[in-house]
């Protein structure tokens, strides 16, 4: 693997812990938050009146979105990396799937706030998106640790195919191709 390639993935295994970190961080704590507050929440939702919302609600919301964009980041610098590395399949899901997601996602969420019906059949479109490039940079991962003999890659691909059931191991992940291809940094 180039070094171009590996300087790449250490960018974008940086942004995608820092960026699942984000996300997972907003969902845990919208639900807790939600959960202790259902009252005021539920009326807020229900009202359909944006200026309802408690404002800790709204920050989790746009922490969430820049998380989002943090990870979609993250899988075009990984689909970068798998182009100098000769992976063009891979690249081109990466790429495509992260930039597709957000778009679709940011949409959805501009029709959720005109209230479109269709806005929530496109946020989870392109949440959908996200987490099949993401499955997509977990394969990446695993065949540039096999041929470059880095089981820390491999490692870490196989952890972000599985944290892409499992959210929380997603962060995880990244920090372990991070890591990965610092080593892989050293060796070139």
């Amino acid at each position: 693997m180039a070094s171009r390639a590996a300087r790449r993935l250490l960018w974008a295994s940086a942004l995608g812990v820092f960026g699942w970190f984000a996300a997972v961080y907003c969902i845990t704590a919208t639900f807790h938050l939600a959960y202790s507050n259902y009252e005021v929440v539920a009326s807020a939702l229900t009202s359909g009146d944006f200026s309802a919302w408690p404002a800790w609600l709204v920050y989790l919301a746009w922490a969430f979105v820049a998380g989002l964009a943090l990870i979609a980041a993250s899988l075009a610098l990984a689909a970068q990396a798998f182009k100098k590395a000769g992976l063009g399949v891979l690249h081109a899901l990466c790429l495509w799937g992260a930039s597709l997601g957000l778009a679709l996602f940011l949409v959805g969420v501009y029709a959720l706030a005109a209230g479109r019906s269709i806005g929530l059949s496109l946020v989870a479109l392109g949440l959908l998106s996200l987490l099949a490039a993401t499955a997509a940079a977990g394969f990446g991962l695993i065949k540039l640790g096999a041929s470059a003999n880095s089981a820390l890659m491999r490692a870490a691909g196989v952890l972000l195919i599985v944290g892409i059931f499992l959210e929380v191991l997603a962060p995880a992940a990244w920090f372990l191709a991070f890591a990965g291809a610092a080593r892989l940094r050293e060796r070139i």
